[in-house]
């Protein structure tokens, strides 16, 4: 009977235990604007961008939502929620953010949003895991302020099509110079009024090949890869009489590629996953468990039970009991912060 009720006792001690070593997390709250958390943000967009190859670059338009929650050993766990808009710099552009302006609402801009998970440790920000999803903008927003504005087209419509095929041999034109391969639509819009034109921006890539070669022999023509890789981002509109069209070409090389297996440039193409779309979604990512990430990382410290106190004795009858009065003032009660969340907007 004694080893039963000393086993027993020996369970319920390993099942408190067990308890106090997996208390609940610890969540800090901030304000969206809060300087903390706009450093997450810009850290979490910069990653974005560095991996994103198709479509084009995005910057933070508002944050909707922080956590902060300490992780153990080391360092807290900042999950945050985030709007973004797209600029009108590719996402191969080796253009700093800061110089890429946003897309203005009347060409039917693209929003994304985000949810990421960061862990700041030594003062220095690390994306564990981010999703994201994108979305054209809604045609009753674009409608409202320029009735006649055309929203975007799919990418494998087939005026825009003919456009690209039109618009790259104007690229390769009749001067001798370097030969270009189609790589992605950017994006197209089809105009009807004043008059039927398709808008289109559009990314080719350099070959080994100038123009009088490729008329000989283009399927002996391949991108050049390396120090030499070579993009040409273009914008162009291609109208009913074919005088009329017109294409204007920015060469560069391209960005750094991100340390990400994700991070080679793809080949040239239209990207598959957008093919039927009218826009690039942003790039989602879901990291493993080897980026460090781990949600039993993010509890405070192991905290222990403090043992109540043994009982009083009882009292001694013969002693008379004192009457003791004791002022009791009110305790104050602590202010609790409630964050300022969604943040501001930076543009629309």
């Amino acid at each position: 009977m004694k080893l039963f009720v000393a086993a027993v006792l020996m369970a319920q001690l390993l099942s408190c235990t067990a308890l106090v070593m997996h208390p609940s997390p610890v969540i800090r709250l901030l304000d969206c604007d809060d300087p903390e958390s706009e450093a997450a943000a810009w850290a979490a967009v910069t990653h974005i961008n560095a991996i994103q190859q198709h479509g084009y670059k995005h910057t933070l338009n508002r944050i909707e939502s922080v956590k902060v929650l300490q992780r153990r050993p080391a360092g807290e766990v900042y999950k945050l929620e985030l709007d973004l808009l797209e600029t009108t710099c590719p996402a191969l552009s080796p253009t700093p953010l800061e110089d890429c302006p946003v897309r203005p609402l009347v060409e039917h801009t693209v929003e994304g949003d985000c949810d990421v998970k960061l862990l700041k440790l030594d003062g220095n920000f690390t994306v564990l895991s981010y999703n994201c999803k994108s979305e054209p903008d809604s045609a009753e927003d674009i409608q409202s302020v320029c009735p006649t504005c055309p929203l975007l087209a799919r990418m494998n419509d087939t005026q825009v099509a003919e456009a690209v095929d039109a618009l790259l041999q104007q690229v390769n034109g009749p001067d001798d110079h370097v030969y270009f391969l189609f790589h992605e639509i950017g994006r197209a819009r089809i105009w009807t009024v004043p008059e039927n034109a398709v808008e289109l921006e559009f990314v080719v890539v350099a070959t080994n090949c100038t123009t009088q070669d490729a008329k000989n022999a283009s399927d002996s023509c391949v991108r050049l890869s390396g120090d030499d890789e070579q993009y040409g981002f273009c914008v162009g509109t291609v109208k009913a009489d074919p005088e009329l069209n017109h294409v204007n070409c920015t060469a560069s090389k391209p960005k750094v590629a991100a340390s990400s297996s994700s991070g080679a440039h793809p080949a040239p193409n239209v990207n598959p996953a957008a093919a039927g779309h009218s826009h690039h979604h942003v790039h989602s990512v879901h990291l493993t468990s080897s980026s460090g990430e781990s949600s039993s990382s993010e509890m405070v410290p192991p905290t222990v039970d403090v043992p109540p106190a043994p009982p009083a004795p009882p009292a001694d009858p013969t002693v008379t009991n004192v009457i003791v009065k004791r002022s009791l003032a009110a305790e104050p009660i602590p202010a609790v912060h409630l964050p300022v969340c969604p943040g501001r907007k930076r543009f629309f």
